[in-house]
């Protein structure tokens, strides 16, 4: 028998079919189904097309300016972008960089030292490009002649020449390596043209024609082994010489980096799930397309294409993990698990979901991650210990670091009437001891719900519409303030029913998937157990899982993670800074991930011996598209602040915040005539808003119509004599116009009616200093658009 197959071994017409060569789609075919169906897919592996999708649907404008709260972030941070305080000052700072008396109860420490490191590596980069400038300036200037073109030896095609000699030796290495005439002919385009572009660095339209040719036919033609990243490294290092300025210039906060860093993380979350589903069910198949759905999802596009939305990336990688975790020994899981929801915990509040889901998942997964003894109830309840005991460590270096002011509402006793839940959830609110959340009606109108009913209510249909979103991305916006979502006037309209049917049938179809798989569970290994006369010990995992109902598990788990992950942001439990906003779904669409991909696959494989699963995969293709495309055009709109705010109040035109930031956007470029009527729109829907009154002022001010712009200024300070920077903009406008003094006496009178007011400080100083001041103290006055902190 041996000596049969070496025999056919040795033979070449044996092994390979006599015809024509197979062409480079075939070959190209192969390689992808190697390479994601081949092997098990690592971390790595899956990183690789997890990172050019989410780069190719969520990557921003390069030229992309500071967006939405990107300025409140960054800019204003005065621990990101501020000098007085050291690098470990994160955990005695709020996300926003206030302290904790001033915090809006947002304590999110890790994206801080993420932004504040990548702040200290970009200006150590400049200050070092700075300094290489310095030392090259007086060189520059001695090699080029302005009377004739730079020569060969410029300083340019010198250090272009060091810079992509390395490059063109790769590619020689890689020609001489390539077994293929394709290959080589390839790598020998790809070396003639960054020969070009070295040898052009003073010719410069050449030099960008060759550079993009070179790294486009790299990308094409070259299997990137040696040659393609140190020529991409090359070219790029050849294209920042040969435009290194001759003069020095200060580092500049850009926000592109920052934003990169969430596609990168977004990246490596659906790396992380592929990992986790291949792990659970070693079905390759299913685990790249849980990575797909995820990756793809449109309704993350403000977590990942806006800079605040690191925080939801970061907290939801901690839940990742903690879900990998799950497969580890169960002596180190709870450890594992632990570390996990530490890291989630302090990248984001949310995080916390991890506790009773982290478990929950554990005692589903049991049979699939550890077949010969599940013990899935034990594993469950390490699982509860090592996250439980992260949110315990959590709470109690939050209150040592962050010692925030106690809610009013906490601080006094229920009433006697209240009932168990109501007193369980006051008291864990207490020991939880997050910092008082701003209540503003205009960003979350369910503050002023008559009663807990239709607070709930107006939440409730808020989730369906999200829901609805994750699943058919039609609309997507930035924004959902008043009247956007106003409070049901009743407590029975359709999406309010709706999304209560939702927060029930999700969690009831969870619990039915779970015992459904308990019960094939327990099927498959008596009928294994039976056949195979043995106990369930002795049994081959592997050959169990392929009978196990995994399908049915990753959809319980997923199911409940929906609804679990979500309650924390559905305004029910606690009434949040914002009512509504999409990045709030990043941890829900963790589970809506796995229940989908296990829904599509279910699909596939009842319809693949009648249709040959045609049916699903279209319906599987066609889903993701429409994610695909529905998350790229949301990006387009992070190009800058002004095409945001525009596709924003398209989108939501009763967002009264949308159109009065659209007018801004217009008033800095100058557009006053633009700006003044979207002010008139965002006071038509907010009336009541002091916002919109003073910023309308402002602009009829800045019009040169101070008596029209008066009675909106009067208006304002009626509404909110209590905040500053409204104040001190309508009264340094008046001053600049010579307006001020005419309205003196109905200033003083306000002030008189407001005693120990901003309003009256502002005005009497304004009236009494401004001759001093050039109008209203400087250090009283706003901060202006793309102005640092004030510290």
């Amino acid at each position: 028998m041996s000596d049969s197959v070496s025999s056919f071994q040795d033979h070449p017409a044996a092994t390979a079919p006599v015809g024509r060569r197979p062409g480079f789609i075939h070959d190209t075919w192969a390689w992808a189904a190697g390479y994601f169906v081949g092997d098990a897919p690592s971390f790595w592996i899956a990183m690789v097309p997890m990172l050019i999708l989410s780069a190719a649907l969520f990557t921003r404008s390069l030229t992309s300016n500071y967006i939405f709260d990107e300025q409140e972030a960054l800019l204003a941070n005065p621990y990101v972008n501020g000098t007085k305080l050291s690098f470990a000052d994160a955990v005695r700072r709020d996300f926003w960089g206030l302290p904790p008396d001033r915090s809006v109860g947002s304590y999110r420490p890790l994206p801080n030292y993420v932004w504040r490191g990548v702040w200290d590596a970009q200006k150590g980069v400049t200050h070092g490009v700075n300094w290489t400038v310095g030392r090259l300036t007086p060189a520059v200037h001695g090699v080029r002649r302005p009377a004739r073109p730079p020569g060969w030896r410029s300083w340019p095609n010198l250090l272009g020449l060091i810079v992509g000699g390395p490059a063109l030796a790769a590619l020689a290495i890689q020609i001489a390596r390539a077994r293929r005439n394709r290959l080589r002919w390839g790598a020998a385009v790809a070396a003639v043209l960054v020969g070009t572009a070295v040898a052009s660095g003073a010719l410069g339209w050449l030099l960008y024609i060759a550079g993009a040719a070179a790294v486009v036919a790299l990308v094409l033609l070259l299997v990137p082994v040696i040659a393609l990243p140190l020529t991409v490294l090359g070219g790029l290092g050849l294209l920042a010489l040969a435009n290194l300025p001759t003069q020095q210039h200060p580092p500049v906060m850009q926000p592109w980096l920052f934003h990169w860093l969430n596609v990168l993380f977004h990246a490596a979350n659906g790396a992380v799930l592929v990992c986790v589903v291949h792990g659970f069910t070693r079905r390759r198949g299913l685990a790249w397309l849980t990575g797909a759905v995820f990756v793809t999802s449109a309704v993350l596009t403000e977590a990942v294409s806006g800079v605040v939305g690191i925080a939801d990336v970061m907290g939801g990688l901690g839940a990742c993990l903690a879900l990998l975790a799950l497969r580890l020994p169960m002596w180190a899981m709870p450890f594992a698990v632990f570390a996990a929801v530490v890291f989630g915990l302090f990248s984001k509040e949310s995080a916390l979901v991890c506790i009773p889901l982290v478990p929950f998942a554990a005692i589903l997964f049991a049979p699939l991650t550890h077949g010969r003894r599940p013990l899935r109830w034990v594993r469950g309840l390490l699982a509860l210990v090592g996250a439980a005991g992260a949110l315990v460590l959590y709470v109690y270096l939050r209150k040592l670091w962050f010692p925030a002011p106690m809610p009013e509402e906490l601080r006094a006793p229920l009433p006697e009437t209240a009932n168990l839940l109501q007193q369980a959830m006051h008291w864990f609110r207490g020991w939880f001891h997050q910092a008082p959340l701003p209540r503003d009606p205009l960003n979350n109108p369910l503050v002023d719900a008559p009663d807990f009913r239709f607070r709930t209510a107006g939440a409730l249909r808020v989730f369906w519409r999200g829901l609805v979103q994750v699943v058919f991305p039609r609309e997507l916006s930035g924004d959902y303030s008043a009247p956007q979502e106003p409070v049901p006037e009743h407590l029975h309209e359709v999406e309010n029913v709706l999304g209560a049917l939702a927060f029930v049938a999700l969690p009831i179809a969870s619990l039915a998937l779970a015992v459904r798989a308990w019960w094939g569970e327990r099927r498959v290994y008596r009928l294994l157990c039976t056949a195979m006369t043995c106990k369930r010990s002795e049994i081959d995992p592997s050959m169990a899982r392929l009978r196990l109902p995994a399908l049915a598990m990753l959809g319980a788990v997923g199911l409940m993670w929906i609804v679990v992950a979500y309650f924390p942001h559905s305004n029910i439990p606690v009434l949040l800074p914002t009512v509504r906003a999409e990045r709030f779904w990043y941890f829900p669409v963790i589970g809506s991930s796995l229940a989908l991909a296990a829904g599509f696959t279910w699909f596939f494989e009842s319809t693949r011996h009648r249709w040959h699963g045609a049916v699903a995969v279209a319906a599987c293709v066609v889903f993701l598209t429409f994610q695909a495309a529905r998350a790229r055009t949301h990006a387009f709109h992070y190009a800058d602040d002004l095409t945001f705010w525009d596709a924003t109040r398209k989108a939501v035109p009763r967002s009264a915040k949308a159109q009065l930031n659209y007018s801004v956007m217009w008033g800095a470029r100058g557009r006053l005539d633009v700006r003044l009527h979207a002010n008139r729109e965002a006071l038509a829907l907010a009336p009541t808003w002091p916002m919109a009154h003073i910023y309308l002022g402002d602009t009829l001010c800045r019009l040169h119509r101070p008596e029209e712009a008066w009675p909106h200024y009067r208006e304002g300070f009626k509404l909110a004599p209590g905040d500053p920077n409204l104040i001190a903009l309508a009264l340094q406008c008046l001053w600049d116009e010579s307006a001020l003094e005419d309205h003196r006496d109905e200033l003083v009178a306000m002030a008189d009616k407001h005693p120990g007011s901003w309003l009256a400080f502002l005005a009497n100083d304004t009236l009494s200093n401004g001759e001093a001041n050039n109008g209203v103290d400087p250090k009283h006055r706003p901060r202006g658009y793309n102005e640092g902190p004030r510290e």
